[in-house]
């Protein structure tokens, strides 16, 4: 049942974020540099999905014309 929960993306995250929530609550000098680990590992997630973005229309649009 565990390894179901963490299969599913959406899951995972939620409880991921329950347990940094409450770890923030409880413990927030132990767990304040998680956090700030885990928001820059988002960001840089983030960005790169919108330069893949890019990317791949610029190959798109390059072989639409024949460049």
């Amino acid at each position: 049942m565990f390894g179901y929960l963490l299969s599913c993306y959406w899951c995972s995250g939620i409880w991921s974020a329950i347990f940094i929530g409450l770890a923030f609550l409880y413990i927030p000098n132990i767990s304040m540099p998680i956090i700030f680990v885990l928001s820059i590992a988002g960001a840089a997630s983030i960005i790169e999905t919108f330069v893949g973005v890019g990317i791949r229309s610029v190959d798109f649009l390059s072989s639409k014309l024949g460049k």
